[in-house]
This record gives C-alpha cells, sequence and structure tokens, in this order.
C-alpha cells in the first residue's frame, strides 16, 4: 500500500528540516525525518513510506547510495533529491538511477512544495495502476485466443500488423466474440505492453459516472467529491485503454471523446487545467455503428476518428471448425480448476456442438462446458450432457436476424454472378463499393 501524503525528509541540516516540516505540513502532509541515510533506510524498512527527500551529499552512505538501496527494496518509492550547483552532474547521474527529481539548493518554499505535490500525485497514480494490474491479472492469464479457421487467421495477421502502430482500432462483433482478447492481444503485442491495459464497459455505467471514471475530477467538483481522483485516460498513461460497448455513450460524451481524441488532453470534472494523455484508444461495439450514425444516434466525426483500423469478429457460427479446439481448451481449463482430470467427449457430443448456432457465441460455449465439467463427475460426455437447446440443433423454424438474412442474401447473390462483384451488386442494387465493405464486415471470401 502506498501512502502519498506521509514523506520522509533526510538531510543533516536541522534548521532544514525544522522549516520542511512547517512548510509541507501546512500542505498536508505528513513529515518524517532522519538525520542521515542509515537512519533513513531504517525508517523506510519500517514501512508506510512512498514518498521520500533527501540531501545528496549525506554523512555516511550518499545520496545516491541511498537511491539506489530504496529502489531494490522497492522500484515505486519516489525520491527527490536535494542537490547543490557544483553537484547537479551527479543529481542527473541520479535521475537515470530512477530518482523522480531534484532541487537545486537553496531551495525555493513554492518549488518545493509545486515538487512535492506531483511527486505525491505520481505516487497517487502507481497505486492506481498497481491496483487496476492486481485486479486484472488472472483474466491475462486464463483467457486466450482459440482458433485455426481462415477468420481467425485474418485475425491474427491484423493483431501483428496494427500491433506495431498506435493508430486507434475499432473492433465490431456480437456479444461474446472475443472482442476484448483482440484487444489485449493488441496491446500485450504492442511496445505498450509493460503498462496498464484498462478496460472500460460503456454500457455499465450512467453517464455522470462514467465521465468522472475516464476524466477523474478535482476535488469539490460535486457533492460526493472529498478528494481529487484520476481518470483512467491518466491511469492508462502508456498503456492502452479500451471502451468496450462505445456505442451506449451519450451524445454529450460523444463529443468529450472526440475533443480528446483530437487534442489529445482533457479536463477533470470541476477542474482547470489540461491534463495531456499518451494511452492507445481500441474501441469496441456489437452494434452497427453505420446505422447508429445515420439515426443519429452516434456522432458521424467520432465514428470516423474511431474507425481508423476496423477489425471485424466473425460469430462462432461462421467458423465452426475451431469449436473442437474450444471444447479442448474449456474442458481442459474448468476441470483444472476442479482438480480433476479432463473429461473425455464422444464424437456424438461434439457433433451437436457443432450443429447448435451458439447464438452467445464463445461465451455461451464457454458457459455449456463449464456446466458439463461441473455436472459431468468424470464421465464420457455425451449429448445427454448438454443443454436441451444444444441436444435439439438449429429449428427450421429459427427466425434469422436481419445481418443474417443480408448476409445470406449477399452470398446467394455472389454465387449467382460467379464472385463477379460488379454484376453481384447489380443484382442487389447497391453500388461496389457498399458490396466490399459488406464482404469485409461478413468475413465472406470466395
Amino acid at each position: 500500500m502506498l501512502f502519498p501524503n506521509k514523506l520522509l525528509v533526510i538531510d543533516d541540516d536541522k534548521n532544514l528540516l525544522e522549516s520542511l516540516s512547517d512548510l509541507l505540513g501546512v500542505d498536508g502532509f505528513e513529515v518524517e525525518i532522519a538525520y542521515t541515510g542509515e537512519s533513513g533506510l531504517k525508517r523506510f524498512n519500517a514501512g508506510g513510506i512512498s514518498l521520500i527527500l533527501t540531501d545528496l551529499r549525506l554523512p555516511g552512505i550518499s545520496g545516491l547510495q541511498l537511491l539506489q538501496a530504496l529502489k531494490a527494496m522497492d522500484p515505486r518509492v519516489c525520491v527527490i533529491l536535494f542537490t547543490a550547483y557544483e553537484t547537479v552532474e551527479s543529481a542527473v547521474q541520479a535521475l537515470k538511477a530512477g530518482a523522480y527529481d531534484y532541487i537545486v539548493k537553496p531551495p525555493l518554499p513554492g518549488q518545493i512544495v509545486e515538487t512535492v505535490k506531483k511527486a505525491a500525485e505520481y505516487v497517487k497514480l502507481q497505486q492506481e495502476r498497481h491496483l487496476l494490474h492486481k485486479e486484472l491479472a488472472p483474466f491475462s492469464e486464463e483467457k486466450k485466443l482459440i482458433g485455426q479457421s481462415l477468420p481467425m487467421q485474418r485475425i491474427y495477421a491484423l493483431i501483428r500488423k496494427v500491433s506495431e502502430t498506435d493508430s486507434v482500432v475499432l473492433i465490431s462483433g456480437e456479444s461474446g466474440t472475443g472482442k476484448e482478447l483482440v484487444a489485449r492481444a493488441i496491446h500485450q503485442n504492442s511496445s505498450r505492453a509493460p503498462h496498464p491495459f484498462i478496460p472500460v464497459d460503456c454500457a455499465a455505467l450512467p453517464e455522470t459516472l462514467l465521465e468522472s471514471e475516464l476524466f477523474g475530477y478535482e476535488k469539490g467538483a460535486f457533492t460526493d467529491a472529498t478528494y481529487s481522483k484520476p481518470g483512467i485516460f491518466e491511469i492508462a498513461h502508456g498503456g492502452t485503454l479500451f471502451l468496450d460497448e462505445v456505442s451506449e455513450m451519450s451524445l454529450d460524451l460523444q463529443a468529450k471523446l472526440l475533443r480528446t481524441l483530437q487534442e489529445r488532453q482533457f479536463r477533470k470534472v470541476g477542474g482547470t487545467k489540461f491534463v495531456k494523455i499518451d494511452a492507445r484508444i481500441i474501441a469496441a461495439t456489437n452494434q452497427n455503428l453505420e446505422a447508429a450514425v445515420e439515426a443519429n444516434r452516434f456522432r458521424e466525426d467520432l465514428y470516423y476518428r474511431l474507425n481508423v483500423i476496423r477489425i471485424s469478429l466473425p460469430p462462432l457460427r461462421g467458423r465452426k471448425e475451431d469449436i473442437p479446439l474450444l471444447v479442448a481448451y474449456f474442458l481442459e481449463k474448468f476441470a483444472a480448476k476442479m482438480n480433476a482430470p479432463s473429461p473425455e467427449i464422444t464424437p456424438a457430443a461434439l457433433t451437436a456442438l457443432k450443429s447448435y448456432d451458439w447464438p452467445g457465441n464463445v461465451r455461451e460455449l464457454e458457459n455449456v462446458i463449464e456446466r458439463v465439467v461441473v455436472l459431468n463427475r468424470g464421465e464420457p460426455i455425451t449429448p445427454y450432457h448438454l443443454p436441451k437447446e444444444v441436444q435439439e440443433g438449429p429449428s427450421p423454424k429459427r427466425n434469422y436476424s436481419l445481418k443474417e438474412q443480408e448476409r445470406q442474401l449477399i452470398l446467394e447473390a455472389l454465387e449467382d454472378s460467379n464472385w463477379e462483384i460488379k454484376k453481384a451488386a447489380k443484382l442487389l442494387g447497391i453500388n461496389r463499393s457498399t458490396l466490399y465493405y459488406k464482404l469485409e464486415k461478413y468475413q465472406l471470401e470466395r
């Protein structure tokens, strides 16, 4: 746990220590003092300190040696150095060794307060990042992209290419197709991998809460804002921000997001200063954004800002050859959780799984396999272990969605025209550019 308002000051000048204690105490810092590097290390080792202000020249071990020892004990500790003019070169060496900043003696009170406040904000930010990494670690370990089908090979190729850039990415696909997994794969294969990957479900939060989560807020910005809080844009600095279900944002919040993406900076709720951002943006939606733009439910300018690189994920029914791989992976995963051997699956059960249309996509398949493993008791899996709807297979009376009907019409037109785009477009009553877009959208290829 980090304590950004606790400060340890190390110096052999007692008058300076008293002055700093009074000065920083007024600004809400709890100041502790030490006269040597050795006593400072002892106090730090006792815990509760994350921010240290120390002289570069100390009796016994030097400030640089102290810095190295502190960083070895906890790489997240934030150290500010005091230095005289003649030792500025040594202070620069200390910055390379991990110091946060340095102040030249004799220090100006305003400079000290400003530097310490910035360092305290940095400590808070580090704490937010650490907690988020800890919360999200299990997901990055367990979940993988599984599949060897042609549609998935295309997705893997896109991930490799996109990971080499910092371009904005828009991932589209039905619920349960793995949009967040693709976003994580892009992040983990990019130069931003050592930094945070922060997912935000835009559909799960009301507008006011989503705004304060994204941009943060200043103390007093609203009734319950008793302290300043960094936003997710700030926490994701250096990493990737994943905006899931971005189509669910209100038009007002869409405008603020657009301005942030254009200017690469934002203001906290209730704030006046601009905060610069360095986070890659990946957005995702299970909606037809083009239709949302036409219906004035989504800003056209934001759509073009997000739709720089498009990745369209195929539904599971469009890559059924991957079902055996997914089933094997989920069987092993859930059996391991129960400390049991992975059960066998009969050919009849696998045929039933491949015959089902999976409206909930990979997520639905995962839930079915988890249920089977929990209730199975180690027996070979037969169709009778599967849910009733999976046993029954596809219904001839199934009401297909408009998307599925459109896909089928396009496929029939292509087959009737021997896959000549010009003829197929004429049969469908659309232009060629629209047809090319539809081919990409529905992952259609001869």
